[in-house]
């Protein structure tokens, strides 16, 4: 037998439910971010060897750079997180990935690019780990296992 909620409480629950699916949804853009980073730099790889006239090596390392930082934000996401919270460290997250954009954007020299890139993996290792831990962690219990999915989803959508 199904419970009875009372309709104020029904207002309630669907109310809860709206903010935790919010909140899921905004937090797996970090994995969202994660798929669109490493997909975009595909159709920029032509006008980075034409600004920097750079060989195959270069270009090679440019694109690498955000996977390195990645490696970097992956192993270092759990102890930001326990220093400043999974909250704050989506944040910081989110401040990687605007910087890397703006700074990639305004890039003046290859090492610039790489330097930005770099910065920006690190974002995208941020987000990979703490999206799916942030969301378990606001989910109720019956609802993890979904919810939590979303975070790493979006990263194979792209």
């Amino acid at each position: 037998m199904e419970p009875s909620f009372s309709l104020p409480e029904q207002k309630r629950q669907r109310k809860r439910w709206r903010f935790i699916l919010q909140i899921a949804l905004s937090a797996a853009l970090g994995g969202f971010l994660f798929g669109y980073d490493t997909t975009v730099i595909n159709g920029a790889v032509g006008a980075i060897c034409e600004v920097f006239n750079i060989s195959s090596d270069d270009l090679g390392r440019s694109v690498a750079a955000a996977l390195l930082g990645s490696a970097v934000g992956d192993l270092s996401a759990g102890w930001l997180s326990d220093r400043i919270g999974r909250r704050h460290s989506m944040v910081v997250a989110a401040v990687l990935f605007l910087a890397s954009a703006i700074g990639s954007a305004l890039a003046q020299s290859l090492f610039a690019l790489i330097s930005w890139r770099v910065i920006g993996g690190l974002g995208v290792g941020f987000a990979s780990i703490l999206t799916p831990a942030y969301i378990a962690e606001v989910s109720p219990a019956d609802q993890r296992g979904r919810l939590g999915g979303q975070g790493r989803d979006p990263q194979q959508t792209v």
